[in-house]
């Protein structure tokens, strides 16, 4: 008789479970995501109706200063749609930053406070109120604040060549006009448990280390 082959087993139940249980995370996440975009547009046009309400309620009797500070988140977003183009001063924009860069040295300086005392004591989550004390410790020692931050704009000329010794020793390479960062070749010569298996490639270069070597 003739010779017969035999073709070895593939667990395809197997593999058919496991890109199902792939599939039902991907829908889920995706679901979610869209479950949150969803919420935020309700959230964005409930506001913008209670707006219109309280709007209405005073348009009659309110002075105009008043009407401007109700209606400024609304106004500010449609000045900046329709007239933000015209605005040539710096200043402008130097004031708004500054604003946003005062909550950030806020955050940061409360930050800073839970994280010490969290490493200095070691307590549970329940005891995190108690980075108000190590404030004013903070404090009492004459501890300054925070008072210099950080524009990756100030960096461009060093990001830029950290990128080219990426591409030059392989860890990245240019695609499409951007550059990716390749992770088997990091892997091969960096350990990195972190690295995700499953992503061959992804755009980033932030939390890793390349050898000067």
């Amino acid at each position: 008789g003739g010779r017969r082959f035999f073709l070895p087993t593939i667990p395809i139940n197997k593999s058919k479970k496991k890109a199902e249980e792939e599939l039902k995370k991907t829908e889920e996440k995706n679901s979610k995501e869209m479950e949150e975009v969803m919420l935020g547009n309700k959230v964005k046009l409930d506001n913008v109706l209670k707006l219109k309400k309280r709007f209405d309620e005073l348009k009659q009797k309110a002075s105009a200063s008043e009407l401007l500070t109700l209606t400024q988140p609304v106004f500010s977003e449609w000045l900046d749609a329709n007239k933000g183009h015209t605005i040539s001063d710096q200043k402008i924009f130097r004031a708004h930053a500054q604003e946003f860069e005062k909550q950030f040295f806020e955050d940061m300086r409360v930050e800073f406070c839970f994280v010490l005392y969290r490493f200095v004591c070691r307590l549970s989550l329940k005891y995190t109120y108690m980075y108000i004390y190590v404030y004013m410790f903070l404090k009492a020692l004459h501890v300054r604040d925070p008072d210099v931050i950080t524009r990756v704009t100030e960096y461009v000329p060093q990001i830029v060549q950290f990128v080219e010794r990426l591409v030059e020793k392989g860890y990245a390479y240019v695609s499409n006009r951007s550059v990716y960062f390749n992770i088997n070749q990091f892997r091969e010569h960096v350990p990195f448990p972190k690295l995700d298996p499953k992503l061959p490639f992804v755009f980033a270069f932030c939390n890793t280390h390349v050898d000067s070597t």
